[in-house]
């Protein structure tokens, strides 16, 4: 998973439009960038991946994020 994320993150930085679509707390965080947190096909909130992630504002973000095992 981690190389797989490192050349995501190196075609981003040569220019490429990245999307991720997981479940995967860890390679969000480690991708970074901009994260949209959806439920029932509808986004639910989104911003930079760190802000998101370290203090969600909705409910169902608070869930996955706790959901976490790491």
């Amino acid at each position: 998973r981690d190389e797989v994320a490192d050349l995501l993150l190196a075609r981003a930085r040569a220019g490429a439009a990245v999307v991720v679509i997981t479940h995967d707390i860890a390679l969000a965080r480690h991708l970074g960038g901009e994260v949209a947190v959806m439920l029932e096909a509808r986004i639910v909130e989104r911003g930079e991946t760190r802000a998101v992630l370290d203090a969600p504002a909705h409910a169902y973000t608070r869930r996955l994020v706790a959901s976490d095992p790491a």
